[in-house]
């Protein structure tokens, strides 16, 4: 009962309460403020979902649940940041979370061939830590703000308009390689020329791989039309952007 009574009384607080700068050392104030702490982590971890589900929407390697969890983790390590300042060493874990999530971040980050992935996601990912902290120490309208300029940027460059304009498409090519293929390849794609081409052998055969830049986008059912009419041609992977 009083679980409940205390909730109904927190619903009805003014939000300078929640995010008030006045709440003293987390670690020696009552119950009430604890909660009011762990509001303000499920606050950060909240924002963190909003920002990962644009990236969830475009298939990346991290999505909301990440996103939250980073969100959650920035915000309680500030908080137990904050605990400990009049000790002298609190200052230490705040400072410490750019650094560690960093080491999050580079494991979301790989090169292949000549696509550079993850980089955007990273910087998701850290962002999301700063929007924690910030929630953490009591400023929702920075939050807030970071979060809708980071959301808005994202879907604003990743807009159709934006894409048709400025996005060039990679393929990777793989074929039995002549000089006829090549310049067939060529003059299908309108392209200028092939890039990291590699030639080896297989069997008695040449085999060739190319990466192709385009600015035009070819869809799986026409790059299958031409593996069919041409059978040199081995396989097409299309390399996306970030």
């Amino acid at each position: 009962m009083k679980l409940l009574a205390f909730a109904k009384s927190l619903s009805e607080l003014p939000i300078g309460i929640l995010f008030g700068h006045n709440l003293g050392d987390p670690a020696e104030t009552g119950w009430e403020v604890q909660l009011i702490f762990l509001l303000r982590v499920l606050i950060a971890g909240a924002l963190g979902i909003v920002i990962g589900i644009e990236r969830n929407r475009r298939q990346k390697e991290a999505g909301m649940a990440t996103h939250f969890i980073v969100g959650c983790a920035a915000a309680l390590f500030t908080v137990v940041s904050m605990s400990l300042w009049n000790i002298g060493d609190g200052e230490r874990i705040a400072a410490q979370i750019v650094s560690g999530i960093s080491f999050l971040c580079a494991g979301v980050i790989f090169f292949r061939r000549e696509n550079l992935r993850g980089l955007t996601t990273a910087a998701g990912i850290w962002a999301t830590a700063a929007i924690g902290m910030c929630v953490a120490i009591g400023e929702p309208i920075l939050a807030v703000a970071g979060t809708a300029l980071i959301l808005g940027i994202q879907m604003f460059l990743h807009s159709k308009v934006v894409l048709r304009k400025s996005r060039k498409h990679m393929l990777f090519v793989k074929f039995v390689y002549s000089d006829e293929v090549k310049d067939m390849l060529i003059n299908h794609f309108g392209c200028d020329s092939f890039h990291r081409f590699k030639l080896y052998k297989d069997g008695d055969q040449a085999v060739a791989e190319a990466v192709i830049y385009t600015k035009q986008n070819f869809f799986a059912s026409e790059l299958s039309e031409l593996m069919t009419a041409h059978p040199q041609v081995l396989s097409v992977e299309r390399l996306e952007d970030l």
